[in-house]
Order: structure tokens, then sequence, then C-alpha cells
């Protein structure tokens, strides 16, 4: 009986001892789990705080759309249609930091003649380049006509560029009424004038026919495309079929493209 009695003692407090190790293991687990809720519920209230600040501050933030330099672009650069895409890009930038005369669309750049050179991520405006639309506008019916540098005198040494501007003077060589000059004979020639002035370079190519680039400058130009109106064109024609002598003079000043 001592030692049933001993035995029956030990197993009760053995008893009470895995009920006493189960009741802290479960605070114990009750406690942890407390604690991980609480830390998920402190970071979710924190990060949907962040969010909400960083919304109340981005709204008192405005964004203006801007053309941006994607690819630099050197000074001379005519802007096309093909290659627009590949020089610029539209990006957002705080309207504290927009400048005067920004281009908001890159289809705004097509038929402009860049001033200087634009480097990547430079926001592209107005005063960076020539509207030579300015010098097409006007023409009520415009074509294209090609001149031959071998027909013409003082060609700008064959450095006529797509873009450049140039001033067409026709020296007159025929016996005529209404040609003011001095006459030699049986010939007058007129005073050179200008005949056409502010007409617009739209092509140049070489002595192999390739297009020559607007910002190539070393490879000499031998025929030139040029817009001209109708009937300028035709008078221009006429007066290279008869043989006058046509001089060509390089405008350096775009004063009336920034008009």
């Amino acid at each position: 009986m001592g030692l049933k009695s001993v035995k029956s003692i030990k197993n009760v407090n053995e008893l009470k001892k895995d009920k006493k190790n189960k009741e802290t293991f479960g605070e114990f687990n009750l406690g942890k789990t407390l604690y991980i809720v609480i830390s998920l519920v402190l970071t979710i209230v924190l990060f949907i705080g962040m969010l909400y600040l960083r919304d109340r501050l981005s709204n008192d933030i405005t964004y203006d759309s801007v053309v941006t330099v994607k690819k630099a672009c050197p000074e001379g650069e005519v802007i096309t249609s093909k290659n627009a895409d590949t020089y610029f890009t539209i990006a957002k930038i705080p309207s504290e930091n927009n400048i005067a005369g920004t281009y908001t669309k890159i289809k705004d750049l097509v038929n402009n003649k860049s001033k200087v050179n634009l480097e990547v991520g430079e926001i592209v405006a107005n005063k960076d380049f020539t509207n030579v639309n300015e010098y097409t506008d006007d023409i009520t019916h415009p074509v294209l006509t090609s001149i031959e540098a071998s027909g013409i005198s003082n060609a700008a040494g064959g450095s006529l560029r797509q873009g450049d501007i140039i001033n067409i003077s026709i020296i007159t060589n025929e016996n005529s009424s209404d040609t003011a000059g001095s006459t030699v004979g049986n010939i007058t020639t007129s005073e050179t004038a200008i005949t056409f002035k502010d007409v617009y370079v739209a092509n140049a190519k070489d002595s192999s026919g390739a297009d020559i680039a607007a910002t190539d400058t070393t490879t000499a130009a031998t025929v030139f495309s040029l817009i001209l109106d109708q009937d300028d064109s035709a008078q221009l024609n006429d007066a290279l079929n008869k043989g006058s002598l046509i001089r060509i003079e390089k405008v350096l000043s775009d004063s009336k493209a920034e008009k």
C-alpha cells in the first residue's frame, strides 16, 4: 500500500505538471499570436497612412506633358514625320519646372530645323528651332522644283542642305524693252535683282544622286529641290531654258521664321 500510494501521488504530480505545462504553452501561443496580429494590424495601418499621405502630396503637385529629347538631335537637323519619334518622346514634369514655349506634341516639331545641339533629357522649346513652315504656308500652289548646280552661280559652294533658306536672283541675258539695264550690242543685261526671296530647300543630293543629310557639312550638293509657287517655278525654269544666269545666296538669318 505504501508503494502504491507513493506511485499514485507521483502520477498525480505528473498530471498536474503536464496540465501546468499545457496551460503555460497555451498562454505562450496565445500571446505570440496576439503579438503577430497586432504587428500586422499596425503595419497595415502604417502602410495605408503612407499611401494616403502620398496621395495628398501628389494632389498638391500639378504635372505638364512636354516633349523631351530621347536621342541626341544635332544642330541643323530637319525634323520629319519619319525621324520625329526617333529623337523625341513625351514626359510628365512638375508644372513648376516647365519653361516658356515648350512643345506638348511631337507632331508639332515636323518641318522644324534645330538651331542647336539637343541632348538627351532636355525639354524641347520653340526657341531651339526654326519653323520652316513659315516659308511655305503662304504659297498658294506649291510645287517641288529641282535645279542642278551646273545651271546656277554661287550656290553657296555646294553647302546647301535640307531646311536651308535661299534667295534666287535671275540675271536676264536678252534684248527686251521691259528689261532695266545697259545694252551692249544687241544684248541687254538686266541689273542683278533678287527675284525670289526666302525659298525653302526641301532636299539636297550629291553627285551620285543620294540624299545629303541636313547635318552633313562636307559633301558637296549638286542638285537642289526647292518649294516654289507654281508660277514662280515656271518663271525660274523658263529663265534656265533661256540660259539666264541664276544666282543663289544662302540666308543665314531666320528672322522670318522667328516672327
